[in-house]
Parts: C-alpha cells; structure tokens; sequence
C-alpha cells in the first residue's frame, strides 16, 4: 500500500484573522485527510501584521513605537480571547521590557 501524498496548505492575511476563518482552516486540513492526503499547514502573518513590522521597525529605530506595537499585539489578543484562550502574563510586552529600540539599532546598525 502506497504512502498518503503529502499536500502543503498555506494561511495566511484575512484568512487566519478571525474564529470562523480558523473554524473553515480546520474543515479544510479534515477534508484533505478524509481524502487519505498527508497536509502540511504553513501559517503566515494575520491581516495587516507584515505592514505592521516593518512600521514597528521604524519607530523602534527612532526611539518610539509603543503604538506600533500595540497594533501587532492588539489583533493577536483578539483572536486568542475569540478562540477561548487564557492569556498569561507574558502577553504584557512592551518596547520598554523587550529593548527593542536597542535591538533594532544593532540589527540594523550599516
């Protein structure tokens, strides 16, 4: 008996965004095991989370960024309370704690 065909499926942007776009993600990995397929998911960012980076980046470079940072957590949160996860501590991340101006000067450092 020959090994199930792998298939990659790839989310990614509106698709990952809410509850009911994960909700069809899932009907999709079962019906492509109910066809005897071996799914691999790749996941990308949620919608507007890339555009968000490179503007964190940005303000981190220039000593701010609080705002851009809360953009990125902000709709990660939403979605996690939505699913019906218990957020821990940890999820109280900020520029401040994380240093992340120092980071992006020495990453970027030319």
């Amino acid at each position: 008996m020959a090994s199930p065909r792998w298939i990659v499926l790839k989310f990614g942007g509106t698709s990952v965004s809410t509850l009911p776009r994960w909700e069809t993600i899932a009907r999709i990995i079962r019906d492509r095991l109910a066809e005897g397929l071996r799914p691999v998911v790749v996941c990308s960012a949620l919608s507007g989370i890339s555009n968000a980076l490179d503007r964190l980046l940005a303000e981190a470079m220039a000593g701010r960024g609080e705002a851009a940072l809360e953009g990125i957590r902000k709709p990660h949160l939403e979605l996690g309370r939505a699913m019906g996860w218990t957020l821990k501590p940890c999820c109280a991340l900020t520029l401040k704690s994380w240093s992340a101006s120092r980071w992006a000067q020495r990453c970027c450092a030319r």
